[in-house]
């Protein structure tokens, strides 16, 4: 299971991204997130610039997989687990994780089956 922005573990610098512009002011060491921008996922998948994105609804998660997003950040742990699913049915590259404050969150992500967590607040 995938731990990411733990403290302990590495933690990110996460930079969200809503434009090309500011997407061409980050290094390739930044955690990469773009919310709720299809047109910006699809310069990163042509431009194969890795990225995530915080997921709205599972159509776009849908696309956003089909746009090469390493990441689906889940908000909430049912949607984490319905995207999961999906993920598991459909053999996703992508990774789901679930966006935790408290590790004690942690053994509920590993129970559900969720691929990781990232410790992040939105």
């Amino acid at each position: 299971m995938l731990i990411l922005n733990h403290a302990l573990i590495s933690p990110l610098q996460i930079v969200c991204v809503d434009s090309i512009e500011s997407l061409q002011n980050t290094v390739p060491s930044d955690f990469l997130v773009i919310q709720d921008n299809l047109e910006l996922a699809k310069f990163c998948h042509e431009n194969s610039v890795e990225y995530a994105s915080v997921i709205e609804n599972l159509t776009q998660a849908l696309l956003l997989v089909n746009l090469g997003v390493k990441y689906l950040i889940c908000k909430d742990l049912k949607e984490a687990r319905e995207i999961q699913e999906l993920a598991e049915n459909y053999l996703f590259d992508s990774k789901v994780l679930w966006c935790i404050a408290k590790e004690g969150e942690i053994p509920k992500a590993a129970k559900a089956g969720i691929d990781g967590v990232i410790f992040w607040k939105i």
